[in-house]
């Protein structure tokens, strides 16, 4: 097992440590992100104005070009921004299909799988229990015992930088004579190693995910998403907040913190 595993991480340092990269957006996923950027602004804003008004019909149109005038501000501004930022994404290997990798370094399960008790009538196999979902790869452990199932995670743990994201499948131990065994088993080797290979779990009822957490954001650029994005929001929040405030002083100071608090957020979030 481990010498089909060396074959597999004998690979350039460069290359196995790239994981999360920096990447410029086109104009169009730019608009689209920023887009959502205004829709929240502009539900955020009319539920502050319908608040504001008391639910009063006759402002209630008022309000709503009000919004829709701050998510248009929001959209265009977040579109630069976004454009300008860009994003993070998982690069791992070029190149490299996780779900055809996964099938050759887990073949020799596959085979360990076939002499287990109930193989006859339950078998692991690469076709039907490793796959391709959303935007990651899963890789289901029905079917084999706890100690092939820890042998498959070791395998992963060893090669988390080429595959991403992995779901893996655990089953509640309904097919288990008395307590689950699979999933305590997993869980626990998962939250130990969970720090020191940088992952966030993601842990669901009969599954859980492994996520590469992403680089610690810089704080030169925190400071510069937080400069970039908060000179639009505050002055989308100033003259949101002062129109609907009828131009009153309290109105003004609330749009300018609203806008820096979410210019912070904005700035914080690893995207």
């Amino acid at each position: 097992m481990r010498e089909n595993l060396s074959q597999y991480l004998d690979d350039d340092p460069d290359e196995e440590f790239r994981g999360w990269v920096r990447r410029k957006m086109g104009w169009k996923e730019a608009f689209q992100t920023g887009f959502v950027l205004g829709v929240v602004g502009f539900v955020f804003t009319f539920i502050l104005h319908l608040y504001y008004i008391a639910l009063n019909p006759d402002l209630i149109v008022r309000g709503f070009k009000v919004a829709f005038a701050s998510s248009i501000f929001l959209t265009f501004f977040g579109c630069i921004s976004f454009k300008v930022v860009g994003k993070k994404v998982w690069e791992g290997h070029q190149g490299l299909d996780p779900l055809d990798f996964l099938k050759k370094i887990l073949f020799p399960i596959e085979e360990k799988a076939a002499k287990l008790l109930w193989s006859p009538v339950r078998t692991w196999k690469l076709n039907t229990h490793i796959r391709s979902e959303g935007i990651g790869t899963t890789v289901d452990l029905h079917d084999l015992d706890v100690k092939t199932g820890k042998e498959v995670l070791e395998i992963l743990i060893a090669v988390r930088k080429k595959i991403g994201r992995i779901r893996l499948v655990t089953g509640r131990g309904k097919h288990s004579s008395g307590e689950p065994k699979m999933r305590p088993a997993i869980l626990e080797i998962l939250r130990k190693k969970q720090l020191e290979h940088n992952w966030n779990l993601q842990i669901g009822q009969g599954s859980v995910t492994l996520r590469p957490r992403k680089n610690r954001i810089s704080n030169g650029m925190m400071f510069f998403k937080f400069i970039l994005f908060s000179i639009p929001l505050c002055l989308g929040g100033f003259y949101g907040f002062s129109a609907i405030g009828n131009g009153d002083e309290i109105s003004q100071i609330v749009g300018l913190v609203s806008g820096i608090f979410l210019a912070a957020i904005l700035a914080s979030y690893n995207n």
